[in-house]
């Protein structure tokens, strides 16, 4: 889906599938970007076509082209992926919060979002 179905359905599925207080349920969702993988299919268009021909004439096998021909061509669109993913995960506080029920198991954002609230709010109240 290139757009998400929101939040209760998102919170519904994670809980049937009994990923509540586990990794996976802050992993899995984000894992497989509709958006990213418009962005990878549109690059590997740009990929001439007589790079496999000339790979295949010169006795090269499928997984020898992947490979040797279009995963060296693509590390730049593969670094750009990776980093839009790790941001996505990184800004993603909220996820944390709503998917993990033990503190323990908070994410980095997550508790540094609730440590500086807290701090904040306390703060605030002590002046």
């Amino acid at each position: 889906m290139l757009f998400s179905g929101g939040l209760v359905p998102g919170y519904i599925l994670i809980t049937e599938l009994h990923l509540i207080d586990t990794i996976w349920a802050l992993v899995l969702p984000g894992a497989l970007s509709v958006y990213n993988m418009i962005l990878l299919m549109n690059f590997f268009r740009t990929i001439p076509a007589e790079l496999e021909e000339a790979a295949l004439i010169d006795g090269a096998g499928l997984f020898r082209i992947l490979f040797n021909v279009h995963l060296p061509v693509s590390m730049p669109a593969l670094a750009t992926i990776t980093l839009f993913t790790l941001v996505g995960h990184w800004n993603s506080c909220f996820d944390g919060l709503i998917y993990m029920m033990d503190t323990k198991n908070y994410p980095l954002a997550t508790f540094l979002q609730k440590y500086f609230v807290k701090g904040i709010v306390l703060g605030a109240v002590k002046e």
